[in-house]
């Protein structure tokens, strides 16, 4: 409907994977990162006892998929010598059938349907994991274009309202996360420094009213009482 996926999918030259590892830390409700030049570790709780999520990221410049059979040979590979707990997540990983695998891109369209399809969430506007609202976005598409398809005569008029509200929501969200992608995985020492130094001021209190300002998830929806009239 569309044309070919190459044209709205933007790689941003990183890979993640993820797989399930038991807790054998007593980790608790902690989620901890570990960078290193190109390549990072992430751990946290899974919501399910003796359960934990470990999320591995590293640089790769060229895009395509990797067959599961290879994905946890893939990951040795582009850990190998990483400090930390990294290697005890790679014993820990599961058959290769099991381990998720992507590359981290954006999805960007010039038009979010045509005919009588039309798309939500991150198969028109993919902001990835960086912006940690793919979900609630896709919800808030959702609701929004039941309730265009609810109030408009036409399919048309209720796909074009629909878009016209949450476009530029998307965008923002789609911008803020491309600026903390690009400090994700810093190619050096130096730049390994500048994130912790970043870290350290952006999570000080004094701080907090300009992360919301600047990066802030308010709902898109209007209020609830407003719905329905």
């Amino acid at each position: 409907m569309f044309g070919p996926e190459s044209r709205f999918v933007h790689p941003l030259g990183t890979r993640l994977a993820s797989y399930p590892v038991p807790d054998r830390y007593g980790w608790g409700r902690v989620r901890a990162h570990y960078t290193e030049p190109g390549r990072q570790t992430v751990l946290y709780p899974s919501g399910e006892p003796g359960t934990l999520v470990a999320l591995l990221l590293f640089r790769a410049p060229r895009g395509g998929g990797v067959p599961r059979e290879q994905r946890a040979g893939l990951l040795r590979e582009r850990f190998a010598g990483a400090g930390w707990l990294t290697p005890a997540l790679l014993a820990d990983a599961p058959a290769g059938d099991s381990i998720f695998m992507d590359e981290m891109a954006q999805v960007m369209m010039p038009v979010w349907h045509r005919g009588r399809v039309a798309l939500i969430g991150d198969a028109c506007g993919c902001m990835t994991m960086v912006s940690a609202q793919g979900v609630s976005m896709a919800m808030a598409g959702a609701y929004a274009l039941a309730e265009a398809l609810a109030e408009e005569p036409g399919h048309e008029r209720a796909f074009a309202r629909y878009e016209a509200r949450m476009r530029p929501e998307v965008r923002r969200r789609q911008r803020n996360a491309l600026l903390f992608a690009r400090m994700l995985l810093p190619s050096g020492r130096a730049g390994l420094a500048v994130q912790g130094l970043a870290n350290r001021i952006i999570t000080r209190q004094a701080f907090a009213p300009v992360l919301r300002r600047q990066f802030g998830a308010g709902s898109v929806l209007p209020p609830a009482t407003t719905r329905g009239r």
